[in-house]
């Protein structure tokens, strides 16, 4: 679990007790100072850095993990203080195979928004997608990415032009059957 706002901190690791993660949600206010950082020292004023908590947490904790992974954001997504750009999120997400899920609280209203929502982008470009459950229950969302997790199949093919690394390739599948969907990357990145 981690905390962002003026800095990116790990509030409590991986664990297969969901207890644990239970209590540092609830004592994240009070634990946030004295947790260990995740990515360079960056002192922000105030901001949030959805796209350097994104990039970080993915590198440092999910990259050398083997397989497929979720990473659940809860937030509302304003992107004010990031050094990174969405695009350099979506390379190190997908480099890690790594699914970005956005759970949007929608934060502050519509009309007052100053900063643009960053979730739709690193979602769908990962494979992920968002969810707006405003200040509601996160119940149904977390059984839906339950749900597609269970329900995802690997395919893969070996290109003709392989491109250059760091080129990004546009990838489109269809299916022949009607009445099945196929939910896709837009594309990937050249390794």
């Amino acid at each position: 679990m981690v905390g962002f706002g003026n800095r990116i901190k790990l509030l409590h690791d991986f664990t297969r007790v969901a207890r644990e993660l239970e209590i540092s949600v609830l004592e994240a206010a009070r634990i946030y100072e004295q947790s260990p950082g995740i990515g360079p020292t960056v002192n922000r004023e105030g901001g949030t850095a959805v796209n350097d908590s994104v990039y970080w947490t993915t590198k440092e904790k999910f990259e050398s993990l083997p397989g497929r992974k979720a990473l659940i954001m809860i937030g509302d997504g304003e992107e004010n203080s990031s050094r990174l750009r969405v695009a350099e999120v979506t390379q190190e997400l997908q480099r890690a195979d790594v699914l970005l899920y956005g759970l949007n609280n929608g934060g502050s209203s519509q009309a007052h928004k100053r900063h643009p929502n960053v979730l739709p982008y690193l979602c769908e470009d990962s494979g992920g997608r968002e969810f707006r459950v405003g200040s509601g229950p996160l119940k149904e969302a977390f059984d839906q990415i339950e749900a597609e997790l269970r329900g995802l199949y690997s395919i893969g093919y070996v290109s003709s032009h392989p491109g250059q690394p760091g080129q990004f390739r546009k990838l489109e599948i269809k299916t022949k059957f009607q009445g099945l969907t196929v939910k896709n990357r837009p594309g990937y990145y050249v390794r």
